[in-house]
């Protein structure tokens, strides 16, 4: 059973959110209504955090956290919101007894044990091999305790017999996969150890809770690595090996590293970089693109110098394109990620991270680099392969004019061949594509953001933005907020943290803290409405430029010089509400 949402409100209202966090942040000064100081969740010399006790909320404006004061505390004390809720309770004097704990602390309970018995066994005679072969590639003594690696002996009740004497549930147990439960023919149920003869490597979630483990095998069989599968507690498309350990260098440094296994993972930080993750057993997926891009302007993929690396380069690069993070690779001229950091050390690293090319550079690279011994038509065919998978028109025709040198060749030529070999379907009118629904999407990013701030606007939004809704987070965002505020016309904006979690509750927190002027929301307003309406003739202006490559004609001639005045008007628009001219003079024209 949870915490009664009436009990969280009326600790919400005794607790003072300025109180709280001068406990942690000593350096709180009152400056005007609000309170400043250095910011406890990165580094900063110059105090860039605020707290407000009218909103009861707080936000740094170097990394952009922020929230209310059950948020502080989960992030500076790292809890869970009971756990914090229950924290700030005993501090404001209310007693939170929710009576049971989470249906899934059983689960953390035996991973936890398990961790620490592999942990311990890997400094017994018989992890004597294990622990040469770890030391022997260059771990030391300080990683093996800081990231907890552990050896399961080759036993089939090892850890079996150690949870029965614990008087742990073992069905439970092979629900993580620490065990596998097997039915005999005689009707019997028979348990035996996941992990046997492998270096264990725990795997945390973010909040440092043990939720799977990687095993790599000494000696010789197969698989060489093994990894626990999907459980209740595990999906590995979410989390990021040493994640617990980098999150504070990530946040700080707002750059995640990525590399592709364990030991990668281990060498960097050994050597004094730890903003450094990998992915678990599978590709880099979205889900764990979009966790880091919350802390993370930059991305770094910093995989193996083989094919198979460079491949995954390319992989992880379309996997974030339709991310809001800079993604960059590092090249290595040989090995991997470990043997670099431990043969080179930290400054040649940093020297390789530093000089990451960008996404288009890398790409341009990879496919050029057979150029020599396939010819320029393999070549061609590569970068258009790519570029089929570049959204947005503006930042195709930016790629071809870095890829036309390699070439030799201009850019003109590439978008017209481009074009002619139909990699590209172009409509024969305007529809809703990709590239539509992302701008969209950013219009109702932009549009909620006053929203938050300015109720007022609400029920004209509601009128003007209803036929358009993208189905993301933001238009999620939009139809809760309406909802919201049609419900209840006095509500705080601190309130609005209760409505909202995850990415979601997130953007509220930046939303609040953005300073927004009365004078500047009508004019906001109208510039997001006008700038959809613009949105749509420029797409009618790329169809035709695309037309024309293909099958020139005087009547497509005109009809783009038609819509290119058109826009020429709009855009005028646009720059007297940026100017000083009455927003009704600019909308009376429509």
């Amino acid at each position: 059973m949870g915490i009664p949402s009436s009990l969280i409100e009326q600790i919400r209202l005794r607790a003072r959110i300025e109180d709280i966090v001068a406990r942690y942040v000593p350096t709180l000064k009152k400056k005007g209504n609000n309170f400043t100081g250095l910011c406890p969740f990165h580094k900063e010399k110059t105090p860039s955090f605020i707290v407000s006790p009218d909103k009861q909320i707080f936000h740094c404006f170097g990394c952009h956290a922020g929230g209310n004061v059950f948020t502080f505390v989960s992030r500076v004390e790292n809890l869970s919101f009971p756990e914090s809720v229950k924290m700030i309770g005993k501090l404001v004097g209310i007693d939170v007894s929710e009576g049971e704990g989470s249906s899934y602390d059983e689960y953390y309970r035996i991973n936890d044990f398990a961790m620490r018995l592999y942990h311990k066994f890997l400094y017994d005679d018989a992890g004597l091999n294990a622990l040469n072969y770890l030391t022997e590639r260059g771990v030391t003594e300080e990683s093996i305790k800081n990231f907890r690696l552990g050896f399961a002996p080759d036993r089939w009740d090892f850890l079996k017999s150690a949870l029965m004497k614990k008087k742990a549930d073992l069905d439970k147990a092979s629900e993580v996969s620490v065990l596998v439960k097997k039915k005999r023919d005689d009707g019997s149920i028979h348990y035996f150890d996941f992990f046997r003869n492998r270096v264990i490597f725990p795997i945390t979630d973010r909040f440092g809770k043990v939720t799977a483990f990687g095993g790599r095998i000494i000696g010789e069989g197969d698989p060489k690595y093994l990894n626990s599968p999907e459980t209740i507690i595990y999906r590995k498309r979410e989390i990021l090996y040493g994640y617990e350990q980098a999150k504070n260098e990530i946040s700080s440094l707002k750059r995640a590293i990525i590399v592709e296994g364990y030991l990668d993972v281990i060498g960097c930080h050994q050597v004094g970089i730890k903003n450094v993750v990998a992915p678990l057993g599978t590709a880099l997926t979205e889900e764990q693109v979009r966790f880091l891009s919350k802390s993370a302007e930059e991305i770094v993929l910093l995989f193996d110098a083989d094919s198979a690396g460079f491949n995954a380069s390319l992989r992880s690069i379309g996997v974030a394109k339709d991310v809001n993070v800079n993604v960059k690779v590092a090249l290595l001229s040989e090995g991997d990620p470990f043997d670099f950091a431990v043969n080179k050390g930290m400054r040649e690293l940093l020297l390789l991270i530093d000089s990451a090319l960008d996404k288009d550079d890398f790409s341009i690279a990879y496919a050029v680099k057979d150029i020599k011994t396939k010819g320029v038509k393999n070549s061609v065919g590569n970068i258009f392969e790519i570029a089929k998978n570049i959204s947005y028109d503006t930042e195709r025709e930016s790629f071809f004019k870095k890829a036309a040198p390699f070439l030799g060749t201009d850019y003109i030529s590439l978008i017209r061949d481009f074009a002619k070999s139909n990699t590209v379907s172009r409509p024969k009118a305007v529809a809703v594509e990709k590239e539509d629904i992302a701008f969209i999407d950013r219009c109702y990013k932009d549009l909620n953001e006053l929203l938050v701030n300015s109720p007022a606007l609400i029920a004209k939004a509601a009128f003007d933005f209803s036929e358009n809704k993208p189905d993301s987070i933001y238009g999620r965002i939009f139809e809760k907020l309406v909802h919201i505020f049609s419900e209840n016309e006095n509500i705080e904006p601190a309130d609005l943290f209760n409505y909202f979690e995850g990415e979601e509750y997130n953007f509220i927190s930046k939303s609040i803290s953005k300073k927004i002027t009365n004078e500047d929301y009508d004019r906001s307003y109208n510039e997001i409405y006008l700038s959809m309406r613009t949105f749509i003739i420029r797409k009618k202006i790329d169809y035709y430029i695309i037309l024309l490559a293909k099958e020139p004609s005087e009547e497509a001639r005109l009809e783009l010089e038609s819509w290119k005045r058109e826009e020429r008007k709009l855009d005028d628009y646009l720059e007297k509400i940026r100017g000083t001219q009455p927003k009704s003079e600019v909308l009376g024209a429509f």
